[in-house]
C-alpha cells in the first residue's frame, strides 16, 4: 500500500483533541489502517516512519501517539517481537 495522497481531518475531533498535530497524526493512522479479521482497525506504523512522513522528530511523533492513547483514540497495541500494531478505536 502506497503512502495517503491527501488527509481527511474531522473538525469535531479537532475540537476535542486541542492540538492540530495530533489530529494530522490521526488522520495518517487512520488512512494506512486495515480493518483486521477481528473487527479492529489496526495499523503498523514506526515513530519513525511517522516522524519522516510530517518531519519532525521520533519523540515528538512518540507523544503525539501517546496523546492519542490518553485521549481514547488508540485502544492500545500489539507486539510481536518484531512489529508494533497500533489499534484505534
Amino acid at each position: 500500500m502506497s503512502d495517503p495522497t491527501h488527509l481527511v481531518i474531522d473538525i469535531a475531533e479537532k475540537r476535542d483533541l486541542g492540538v492540530t498535530f495530533h489530529v494530522l497524526v490521526l488522520a495518517y493512522l487512520r488512512a494506512k489502517a486495515t480493518d483486521s479479521d477481528d473487527g479492529l482497525c489496526k495499523v503498523t506504523a514506526k515513530n519513525s516512519t511517522i516522524a519522516e512522513y510530517f518531519g519532525v522528530t521520533p519523540r515528538y511523533a512518540t507523544e503525539a501517539v501517546t496523546a492519542l492513547r490518553q485521549k481514547g483514540y488508540v485502544k492500545g497495541f500489539e507486539y510481536d517481537g518484531r512489529v508494533r500494531t497500533i489499534i484505534l478505536a
